[in-house]
């Protein structure tokens, strides 16, 4: 079974002299972070340290950010406290004049796609640790704000990870976003 943790949101409030965060669940035990193995890889002339693990294994945080940029500061804490393999982010807000590098996370490959339209909101964004070795899978379906990658794990099986985001607003890309949302669905599962 995978584990996840979702947050609401990042609403923090103080309580008995505690900061304590609203919808939080509680961190992972040790027995969460066992991982299947670890090997060192040949790579060249530099080892390279791959992650192996088994997919029902994995631990993943999301959130619905609205306004990723603003909120960078919580999500590294909430990282650097649960320690997730995946990271899905909706309503990240971002634009193209926000740099990939303003929003790198230690350890973690990025994979993000903004809103294609010039309206506020939206977007996407997708975290992988980087001993994971992701790399992005482009779907030909054609849902506006949607970014995957894929891996293999400790079975040499393929996992595909996605995040995305599908506004309540049909006005945005006028069409119906369940239908677009079905064609993903459709196209993984012949994948």
């Amino acid at each position: 079974m995978i584990k996840g943790v979702h947050t609401p949101g990042f609403d923090t409030k103080t309580k008995g002299g505690k900061k304590t965060t609203r919808g939080r669940a509680q961190s992972p035990k040790g027995e969460w972070r066992k991982r299947l193995n670890n090997i060192q890889r040949q790579g060249g002339t530099k080892k390279e340290k791959r992650l192996l693990i088994s997919s029902n294994e994995l631990l993943c945080f999301y959130t619905n950010a609205r306004n990723l940029i603003n909120k960078m500061d919580q999500l590294e804490a909430w990282v650097h406290d649960i320690k997730p393999d995946i990271i899905g982010v909706t309503e990240s807000w971002l634009t193209s004049a926000v740099l990939d590098s303003e929003l790198a996370l230690e350890g973690y490959d990025l994979f993000r796609k903004d809103r294609p339209v010039d309206r506020v909101g939206g977007g996407v964004l997708l975290c992988v640790k980087s001993e994971l070795h992701a790399a992005q899978y482009e779907l030909s379906a054609e849902f506006p704000e949607q970014v995957w990658c894929y891996f293999s794990d400790a079975n040499n099986i393929k996992c595909y990870v996605g995040v995305c985001y599908r506004t309540p607003n049909i006005d945005i890309y006028n069409s119906p976003n369940h239908t677009l949302l079905q064609d993903i669905i459709n196209e993984l599962g012949s994948t």
